[in-house]
């Protein structure tokens, strides 16, 4: 019997193997992402949750003094986006591995400035150790089954990264500069518009064909902010004065563009000013 092309191709996709959706089995060990804002930091932890599992964690599975990934599977990362303090070592915002060394009396806790990793780095480098920092442990009376990173003790200023597995837990304090980055978000906000602000209100007025009085009002205050140097504001100035029919204001801030422009050899904007004075002084 011959069988036709379309049902040769039905055959292959029923029968072959790689058509089929890749089997789904539960993790022992579930990945868990967190994501918390303190104060004004906002962080992201990832990390996989192993159980005890009637198993001795602490000296056994997880040996005494030896370099830990602080959890399962892939390695445990934490980032955030505002420098913080631990220990009083200033640590810079970016996203980190979390590492540890668990002993009878403490861990150390390693950040490590590399976050891709499964497991511990085969080629473990200290200089990329920032930071390295030893927590007494505290033991508890509620087990907790499977291993856990949480954010507790939570104020706008520190917190505690607390880890929690079988009996054993350590509260690792964090310090925010929350007053520092309130300050600094007050002081920008209580000092008005900065020249971009005013260069893109502007802009946009201008694209819009609507309030273009307002627009040169503010595209004078961005190129007094910013100077002539930012040729591509008085280019924007040009083009204002030119919609509202002021030729020859537009063709002395097309000049200054210009000028500017060929300080540093751009071509783009020498380009355009030379071709808008060309046309405007007709």
């Amino acid at each position: 019997m011959k069988l036709s092309l379309v049902s040769l191709i039905v055959i292959f996709f029923c029968w072959n193997p790689l058509s089929y959706a890749q089997l789904e089995m539960p993790d022992t060990s579930p990945r868990t992402e967190i994501k918390q804002r303190v104060g004004l930091t906002d962080f992201e932890l990832s990390y996989s949750r192993p159980s005890v599992n009637n198993r001795i964690i602490f000296g056994d599975l997880v040996p005494y003094n030896q370099l830990w990934r602080t959890g399962a599977n892939k390695g445990t990362t934490l980032s955030f986006n505002t420098p913080i303090i631990i220990g009083g070592e200033k640590i810079a915002a970016g996203k980190y591995g979390v590492f540890s060394k668990v002993s009878e009396t403490h861990w150390t806790i390693i950040l490590y400035n590399e976050h891709h990793h499964s497991g511990v780095p085969r080629d473990w480098n200290e200089e990329k150790v920032v930071l390295s920092i030893p927590v007494k442990i505290i033991k508890t009376s509620e087990k907790q089954e499977s291993f856990a990173i949480s954010f507790e003790h939570l104020s706008p200023h520190q917190f505690d990264l607390v880890f929690h597995w079988e009996n054993t837990r350590i509260d690792l304090p964090i310090t925010l500069p929350t007053r520092d980055l309130a300050q600094a978000n007050i002081d920008k906000i209580m000092s008005g518009p900065n020249d971009r602000d005013y260069y893109l209100a502007a802009s946009f007025y201008l694209d819009e064909n609507k309030s273009l009085d307002l627009a040169l009002e503010y595209i004078k205050k961005a190129v007094d902010m910013r100077g002539d140097e930012a040729f591509w504001y008085t280019r924007k100035q040009a083009l204002i004065e030119y919609a509202l029919g002021d030729k020859q204001a537009a063709i002395a801030s097309a000049k200054r563009s210009l000028a500017a422009a060929k300080k540093i050899n751009y071509e783009q904007y020498i380009k355009l000013n030379e071709a808008s004075i060309k046309e405007w002084s007709k």
